[in-house]
């Protein structure tokens, strides 16, 4: 099958043979859209840079601006966040994410983590009222986990040198 490469094929062989970053993969995070853009739209922007696997749109109050974009090839998706990030769309600058896992997903284990402190609580009956309390105790949570996963990735880069 034909595939539409933009440079010459030399540039194209180079830059597949190149060694690419850890958090780079398929899927892209993109932030600051205008609320009115539609998926032809971001079709055209994107798909100037491969073939596109997947648009999600934000439509929800708090995701509206955002925008998932998948591409079927993780070369495809580093050139495009290479030249999308700052593009101007609609007087807006686009931010162009890789979407990484594990950040989400230590969003919603805090969240989690959180109700379930905030259950606990109500179980116990400790500072039902008061909110301030809860806000601090949850930053502080919040805290001991970031420093936690900094003390762990620290950690793990010291034991990886040694052997």
């Amino acid at each position: 099958s034909a595939r539409f490469t933009s440079g010459p094929p030399s540039a194209m062989l180079r830059s597949r043979q190149q060694r690419l970053p850890p958090e780079v993969n398929r899927a892209l995070y993109v932030r600051n859209l205008p609320f009115k853009i539609t998926s032809e739209e971001m079709y055209d922007i994107f798909g100037k840079y491969g073939a596109i696997r997947q648009i999600r749109l934000g439509n929800a109050h708090d995701t509206r601006g955002t925008a998932f974009v998948v591409y079927e090839d993780i070369y495809d998706a580093k050139n495009a966040l290479d030249h999308l990030s700052g593009y101007n769309v609609g007087g807006r600058y686009l931010v162009v994410l890789y979407y990484q896992q594990s950040k989400q997903q230590k969003k919603q284990d805090t969240a989690r983590k959180a109700e379930e402190l905030k259950r606990a609580r109500q179980q116990l009956g400790l500072d039902e009222d008061e909110d301030e309390d809860e806000e601090k105790e949850l930053e502080s949570f919040r805290r001991f986990l970031q420093q936690r996963a900094e003390a762990q990735g620290t950690a793990g880069a010291s034991s990886a040198g040694r052997g």
